[in-house]
């Protein structure tokens, strides 16, 4: 990428007026390897268990990364005298667990990660511990390096939750660079930079890179995606939301003005003007098509995408990345976020809370980690690599350093509900019904759901 060092020293230095430049390890500037640390406090060769909905794999050899965090793991075991066990449960049995176990004294482990949807629930319910008070918090993680993360992982203001990094970039756009070029397509990151990559110039953009076979089915999609991330995308793009959490309760909002307005978006993009699949799809179908060619834009659900497929798959078209349009009712452009994975010491952990605080971190971080490192810096070097213009870095870059991201809470919230949510994205992608008929059918139940699993 030419010109990525001027962009990144611009971007970094307005990141640093703008008083943004944090520190996973806090706002003192100390690392792991901080010399004036607290001295270590052994913990007599216990088993520490750190407990998540998925699987951490211990196997030397698959990447250097990997290979890496296995080294950190032994070397904190052996500062810590202490043996660190991954506890391992598919995540309707974590979570149909989790707070029974808390309550009775038994914690799933003695750090649990928490996604950011579920955590004022439990915070509220008293098993989760307030971190403020803890030197290792105040020390490596007093200032979260996502203002966003922080407010997530906070209730009636106490932060419960710990990140060690910055959000996973998430929900944004990719573009085909050869079909936007043989369509005539003005440059979108101009666009965007004007304010005018809205959901009518998106639109615009789709209809002209759709294409159909004499049957009239679609061959080469305006625009693809998974149906579940696209209406939350389209719902946050236009400052919806699906479900609110405002007085210690949560509310299905799906038919509130905004959100509707976007559903009714997402029916029109499948049923009116034809650009996209009308079918309830996972993420990876989009993927393949637009390695294939076969989509001009898709929505992008995550930076690991670029950087673990399309880098290799890609080799004869060039792509970019670009925001989600905004909707009528968004000044500016936002990346929807469905969940972020706080982790979180359980109350009733018989383990010193400041160790564990400890432990997490720098079995998380290198040691050398430089906390004095701005959001730019940090992000950059993580993932810049995998990017293939300045236009897309620089896209990323706003939604990091600038906190555009929005929770939109669905996915994690209806794990457990039953098919209440897929039917209601397979009964908008039929378009039988009207976006308000759907949801008029769906509010009972999932408001059902959510007063006995949450509002209690």
């Amino acid at each position: 990428m030419k010109k990525v060092s001027r962009v990144l020293a611009l971007l970094g230095a307005a990141v640093m007026l703008m008083g943004v430049c944090t520190a996973c390890n806090g706002g003192t500037g100390s690392s792991s390897a901080d010399p004036d640390a607290p001295s270590v406090k052994g913990l007599g060769g216990i088993t520490v268990k750190m407990a998540f909905p998925y699987e951490i794999v211990m196997t030397p050899g698959l990447s250097a990364e990997n290979d890496a965090f296995i080294s950190r793991v032994g070397e904190v075991e052996k500062k810590y005298d202490c043996k660190i066990e991954f506890v391992y449960k598919s995540q309707t049995d974590y979570y149909n667990t989790l707070v029974q176990n808390c309550l009775a004294g038994q914690p799933t482990g003695d750090v649990i990660n928490v996604g950011s949807s579920r955590l004022p629930d439990y915070a509220r319910k008293g098993i989760l511990e307030p971190l403020e008070g803890y030197d290792a918090y105040k020390q490596y993680l007093g200032n979260q390096l996502s203002k966003k993360a922080s407010d997530w992982m906070s209730l009636d203001g106490k932060t419960y939750g710990m990140c060690a990094e910055p959000l996973e970039q998430r929900m944004f756009v990719t573009f085909n660079k050869r079909i936007f070029k043989e369509n005539n397509l003005d440059d979108p990151y101009e666009l965007a930079k004007a304010g005018n990559w809205t959901w009518e110039k998106f639109t615009e953009y789709a209809k002209k890179c759709t294409r159909y076979d004499s049957s009239g089915k679609i061959t080469q999609y305006g625009f693809h995606g998974d149906l579940f991330s696209v209406m939350a995308s389209a719902i946050a793009s236009n400052m919806g939301d699906v479900v609110s959490f405002e007085n210690n309760t949560y509310r299905l909002v799906l038919d509130s003005p905004n959100s509707l307005e976007a559903l009714n978006q997402v029916e029109k993009w499948m049923h009116t003007d034809r650009i996209m699949n009308a079918e309830h799809v996972y993420w990876d179908g989009p993927m393949r098509m637009f390695e294939k060619g076969r989509a001009a834009m898709i929505l992008c659900p995550g930076i690991w995408v670029p950087y673990e497929r399309f880098n290799t798959t890609m080799t004869d078209d060039d792509y970019g990345v670009i925001y989600f349009p905004k909707g009528p009712k968004a000044s500016d452009y936002v990346a929807s976020y469905d969940g972020w994975e706080c982790i979180c010491l359980p109350t009733s952990t018989k383990i010193d809370k400041d160790t564990l605080i400890r432990l997490y971190v720098e079995t998380k971080l290198p040691a050398d980690f430089d906390a004095s490192s701005d959001v730019a810096e940090i992000f950059t070097n993580k993932y810049g690599a995998s990017l293939r213009d300045e236009g897309s870095l620089e896209v990323l870059l706003d939604i990091q350093t600038n906190s555009k991201f929005r929770l939109i809470r669905y996915r994690e919230l209806f794990d457990l509900a039953g098919d209440s949510l897929p039917n209601f994205a397979n009964e908008l992608a039929t378009g039988e019904k009207t976006a308000a008929q759907v949801v008029a059918e769906v509010k009972q139940p999932l408001q059902a759901y959510l007063d006995d699993n949450y509002n209690k």
